[in-house]
């Protein structure tokens, strides 16, 4: 949270060196990803190759403000897709596994502070490099089918970090055709060693008032 207020504290420093106000915008994004959680092995008595999610869908929701021309501040919540994944159980005498019968499912959610620094590259064009703290939300289920009822979970609470790049063309004065590549840190589910991540592209639109 340190960091936090000091991104903050940055930014609005920055932007009380110029007496213009702020312009304020609101974006939304429809987001692809695959997400890589690593190992199932760290939550239990399991084995797999990797648990990775797949090609999977996500939105992203922001409020922004300009403070610059090279500066803005976002202030968003992205909502990932649940994803599932097939695990093998580990025998007591750890020779031999069976499968099919645990499921694990990820579901996740931040809501990310990001400042924005753009670059112009033509009259509509610009280039921005974008990164900053997530706070992460979400669970790891775990459901035996053979076992009726059966269901544990793990939490996922932390602040970590986000970092892309983007694409932005102003089709008025107002809106702005955006494209995103960013990659998400979710840190690691409790009680657990590996650390949950995702990889996004995105296309959405801004409206500035």
């Amino acid at each position: 949270m340190k960091l936090t207020a000091a991104t903050v504290l940055f930014c609005l420093t920055l932007a009380s060196l110029y007496a213009a106000p702020p312009q304020y915008y609101v974006t939304g994004q429809v987001v692809g990803f695959t997400a890589d959680a690593g190992s199932s092995s760290n939550y239990g008595p399991y084995v797999d190759r990797g648990i990775r999610s797949g090609a999977k869908t996500a939105v992203d929701f922001a409020v922004g403000a300009d403070f610059l021309d090279w500066l803005s501040l976002e202030a968003g919540y992205i909502d990932f897709a649940s994803f599932s994944s097939a695990v093998f159980v580990v025998s007591p005498d750890v020779t031999t596994a069976r499968a099919e019968a645990v499921w694990q499912t990820y579901e996740l959610h931040g809501y990310r502070l990001t400042p924005v620094f753009h670059f112009s590259l033509m009259d509509r064009l610009s280039f921005s490099v974008l990164g900053g703290l997530i706070h992460s939300t979400g669970k790891v289920v775990t459901r035996d089918r053979t076992a009726p009822g059966y269901e544990s979970s793990l939490g996922i609470n932390n602040n970590s970090y986000h970092l892309g790049i983007g694409f932005a063309y102003r089709l008025t004065g107002h809106a702005a055709l955006e494209a995103r590549y960013i990659h998400y840190d979710f840190g690691k589910p409790e009680h657990a060693s590996v650390r949950v991540t995702a990889n996004t592209t995105s296309l959405g639109l801004s409206w500035h008032f």
